[in-house]
């Protein structure tokens, strides 16, 4: 398994405590009210597949929008988050508005 998305469940706080209890690691999407949980296990993320490309720390520049942003733009040179997010803020390097032209923003 690398990743599955929750996208809709009865009780979501529910499936998300009994998700807390196993060895997994859990994001919440909860920007524009999205619910989505995303399970992966744990040392299976985005900066673990980068590492297995032979990218290496400081090495690469990052965009993202979300908490499963988190460990690769701690170690990428450069991290711009689109969008707004509190959890992935404190590791970005520049926020970019999210818009229609958000490829042509990055460009510039």
């Amino acid at each position: 398994m690398v990743k599955i998305l929750i996208l809709t469940a009865d009780n979501m706080e529910l499936v998300e405590k009994h998700l807390s209890r196993m060895d997994v690691l859990v994001h919440s999407h909860g920007k524009r009210n999205e619910g989505i949980l995303d399970i992966s296990p744990k040392g299976i993320d985005k900066w673990s597949g980068l590492q297995k490309l032979g990218i290496k720390e400081m090495e690469y520049v990052s965009y993202g929008n979300d908490a499963n942003d988190i460990t690769m733009f701690k170690h990428a040179d450069y991290a711009g988050m689109i969008g707004e997010n509190s959890q992935l803020s404190p590791y970005s390097s520049e926020q970019l508005p999210l818009s229609e032209d958000i490829e042509k923003d990055i460009v510039k």
